[in-house]
């Protein structure tokens, strides 16, 4: 692997090329990012920030783009952006099946997820 560079410093059709590995890796991989799919989700992020009391500890599943990730060993925080605002996400390899985790790792800004999981707040208050 090469010297890390940041997106804000690479070239655009650098950024380009690295987007197309990806697809095709996924492709070889059997997981072709443009098939239709369904995802049914039952809540959404202003929902959750707006009765928070209520739904914390509750598993909720919400749909949306992811808009910044950061990575921090086994700990993987996101931004996900819906139709009514922004909420952070928080993916733990302990918590998560292996395969599911190095998928997460892999996804790039941009890129439409949906996920499931259990509300709480971090320590930093999000």
């Amino acid at each position: 692997m090469g010297k890390f560079v940041p997106a804000s410093e690479m070239s655009l059709s650098d950024q380009v090329q690295i987007r197309r590995e990806k697809l095709a890796q996924l492709q070889a991989e059997g997981m072709d990012p443009f098939v239709q799919t369904k995802f049914e989700f039952d809540s959404c992020s202003t929902e959750i920030k707006d009765h928070f009391e209520a739904m914390e500890g509750k598993t909720v599943s919400l749909a949306g783009r992811i808009v910044s990730k950061r990575g921090m060993g086994k700990v993987i925080f996101a931004d996900l952006q819906d139709d009514t605002g922004r909420i952070q996400l928080y993916l733990k390899f302990d918590e998560m099946e292996e395969a599911n985790f190095e998928a997460c790792r892999k996804l790039d800004i941009g890129d439409i997820v949906g996920v499931n999981g259990d509300v709480f707040r971090t320590q930093r208050g999000e």
